[in-house]
């Protein structure tokens, strides 16, 4: 959306060319300075930040930009309500001037005429400045710099962060495909030369590996059960313990293949910044 563009009808150069002679009364009727504070109020707001809101620019950002962005716009919506209260000011000013003059001859018709068009110029731009009030730009810059934390991110970082990996959960719900995460979850401390704790073996295998819902080849599958059925997967004997954490790695590896295409799919529909997703606006992305 282009930034809006403040009438001309409400600047002080219009004004001055159409005052007539209640430029001539004291304050010119508390007019001029209304006009005057609209003006002053409306420069003060940086409509740049709206045009830096193209969804297309914002999946680029780096982090700082679009923290920057975010700041930006958090200054620019106070000083939006600061012009839309000066708009207000005007328009109740100058129709305190027409129910006081309207019916008079004090001022010729077309000032009259001219001031009535002003007092609904800014009427209309408070409401359209009501509407458009960088709110939307707001959450699009937020998510943006969610995004900006999440685009670089590798499917293994995921895995070893937990509030990422609650993110990208529901992803696995709706593809039926959360009990291979879960497992990936559960077994990520083998990749750091560790045996998953011995209090959960059993209902790991169970849940994971007894009915292959863990999506592991078979050869895997069946290495890891013929450890469980001589009772050495929870707490393997020194000499075993390596091979049998390979074979949890294993089975890790191999159920991992099917997610990455997953992670990507869901970054690129993260990138189209939906309205009804606000994934992206997780707290500890807000940073």
């Amino acid at each position: 959306m282009p930034a809006p563009v403040y009438p001309t009808i409400l600047t002080k150069a219009n004004w001055d060319a159409n005052k007539g002679t209640m430029g001539k009364a004291p304050n010119e009727l508390g007019i001029g300075p209304a006009v005057n504070a609209a003006w002053s109020a409306w420069t003060q707001v940086d409509w740049s930040a709206l045009n830096d809101c193209n969804p297309r620019n914002l999946a680029q950002l780096p982090h700082p930009v679009a923290n920057h962005l975010v700041i930006r716009i958090q200054q620019a919506i106070p000083r939006i309500s600061a012009v839309c209260d000066a708009l207000l000011k005007l328009a109740n000013t100058i129709a305190d001037v027409l129910s006081r003059y309207g019916r008079a001859v004090t001022f010729p018709k077309p000032t009259l005429e001219h001031i009535a068009k002003m007092q609904q110029t800014a009427t209309d731009f408070r409401a359209t400045l009501l509407e458009n009030n960088l709110q939307r730009e707001l959450v699009l810059a937020r998510k943006a710099r969610g995004y900006a934390l999440i685009r670089p991110m590798t499917f293994e970082q995921l895995l070893a962060d937990p509030r990422m990996a609650a993110l990208f959960l529901p992803v696995t719900q709706r593809g039926f495909c959360d009990v291979p995460f879960e497992f990936l979850l559960d077994t990520l401390c083998t990749l750091n030369g560790q045996l998953p704790p011995f209090y959960e073996v059993e209902d790991m295998y169970v849940k994971y590996i007894k009915d292959n819902d863990a999506n592991v080849a078979a050869p895997i599958q069946e290495k890891l059960k013929n450890f469980y059925d001589k009772k050495e997967l929870a707490n393997p004997p020194a000499e075993l313990r390596d091979q049998v954490r390979g074979a949890w790695e294993s089975a890790h590896k191999e159920s991992k293949k099917m997610f990455p295409q997953r992670f990507g799919n869901w970054k690129s529909d993260l990138e189209q910044f939906k309205a009804n997703d606000n994934t992206l606006l997780a707290p500890f992305l807000q940073v």
